[in-house]
């Protein structure tokens, strides 16, 4: 049964429908809708947990909760760069770019690129790079976001693991 707009609120609070309930409704719905949105763009993977608290940033990834003042990390971008270098971890690093540059990991070398290529953009007045990345910055930004999604999304994991196989 529809319920119609100028009739009493089905949750008992004397107002009419349409002055009570309907406007959440209308907001759930629309929230189903960009959720909807969001899978079809990008599979069925959960979105992006950010909040903005007192000058800082903070990113869920899984069961862990990462933060950084809100200068250093302005977008999503900014927080794979770190991620990505908390992961592999400041020894695995440090040994990497003492090696010669013909032998350093893919990572550290499109880390290099990635670098040299920032220093030749303008950053905007908000201090935030609009550009389309190069070649270097692509690759590792797609290796720093793979990382977090395997996280971030470690349900997939059983999901995959237990789909048949066709």
């Amino acid at each position: 049964m529809k319920l119609g707009r100028n009739k009493p609120c089905p949750c008992g609070s004397g107002k009419k429908y349409k002055k009570c309930c309907l406007s959440l409704s209308e907001k759930v719905s629309n929230i189903l809708i960009d959720d909807q949105q969001r899978k079809n763009k990008y599979g069925d993977v959960r979105p992006i947990i950010s909040i903005d608290f007192q000058d800082n940033k903070f990113v869920a990834v899984g069961d862990e909760l990462h933060y950084a003042s809100n200068d250093k990390w302005k977008t999503f971008p900014d927080f794979l760069f770190d991620y990505l270098k908390t992961k592999l971890g400041s020894k695995w690093g440090n040994e990497e770019l003492s090696k010669l540059e013909s032998e350093k990991h893919p990572l550290i070398q499109w880390y290099a690129g990635m670098v040299k290529f920032q220093k030749q953009q303008v950053k905007d007045t908000d201090g935030i790079y609009r550009v389309h990345p190069d070649s270097p910055t692509f690759a590792f930004l797609s290796v720093a976001y793979d990382v977090y999604t395997l996280k971030h999304h470690s349900y997939l994991q059983n999901t995959i693991v237990e789909s048949p196989v066709y």
